[in-house]
């Protein structure tokens, strides 16, 4: 490393040291409710209200991309909790319990968490799958994942811009699960090869599994008009890709995290 380069990186560790050291939010007061899609009330569930910011990682460097979580409240009979936490307006509800699922997301704001059977919920992702299947299946003869990314997942995609290494990208929010999972970009090559090597897919739980094996397709793998693709190097992807129906998205020097839509397609005719 170069002594430049050795340079720049102790000033920005300075910096984001300082940022560390000066964040902070004032304690409040979080009450609410836990209850299943019937409004009925679920005791016993931990609830956590959870941010992500800067911080210091496991090895004493400072990172973002922390989360950071109160300490959890359990429900009573009424499924009610109450937490004290400093966290900013951003923060979000997090409960669990075992055989149930959140499946949305709340602010602390909401005072009301639902959760879902988990077989209920499994049972639905397959059904939105199946449905998504039969109405945008439309595949020709020699049509590939990239080619049916390009034709119809694209023209069905939510989008976020960033600006990563200084360039702005557009980031298609649909993941597309064949043999290897992958996504589009739109923006400047370079920049989407910079972004793959650092992005982190996870699942929406604070102690979810994660995966960061990623890598931009070669540049002639792309749609006409200049959308790239990242995709796990992997075949062996994180198994909670088969049963999620969205997972996180980090891209630490970016300071984003996102989600996207998990699009399940194995067979398009």
């Amino acid at each position: 490393m170069s002594f430049l380069k050795s340079f720049q990186i102790a000033i920005l560790v300075t910096v984001l040291i300082s940022t560390v050291g000066c964040t902070s939010y004032e304690p409040k007061t979080y009450e609410g409710k836990v209850v299943d899609e019937q409004g009925n009330p679920i005791s016993g569930a931990a609830v956590r209200v959870c941010y992500i910011g800067w911080g210091f990682g496991d090895n004493g460097g400072v990172v973002w991309d922390k989360v950071y979580c109160s300490d959890p409240a359990t429900t009573d009979e009424h499924g009610t909790y109450k937490i004290e936490f400093a966290a900013p307006a951003s923060a979000v509800l997090r409960a669990e319990k075992d055989k149930w699922h959140q499946s949305k997301s709340f602010m602390p704001n909401n005072n009301r968490v639902v959760l879902v059977k988990w077989n209920d919920y499994i049972r639905r992702n397959k059904e939105r799958q199946r449905a998504i299947e039969r109405t945008f299946r439309r595949k020709t003869a020699d049509e590939n994942g990239i080619d049916y990314y390009c034709r119809v997942v694209r023209k069905r995609s939510s989008k976020i811009e960033l600006i990563i290494g200084g360039k702005r990208v557009k980031i298609f929010q649909t993941l597309l699960i064949q043999e290897k999972p992958l996504f589009g970009v739109s923006g400047p090559y370079d920049t989407v090869e910079l972004m793959a090597k650092e992005i982190i897919l996870r699942k929406e739980e604070p102690s979810g599994e994660e995966a960061t094996d990623f890598a931009a397709l070669p540049k002639n793998i792309s749609c006409d008009d200049k959308i790239y693709f990242i995709q796990t190097k992997s075949r062996n992807y994180p198994h909670f890709l088969d049963i999620m129906d969205k997972v996180e998205v980090h891209i630490p020097s970016a300071h984003a995290a996102f989600a996207l839509d998990v699009w399940r397609t194995s067979k398009y005719d």
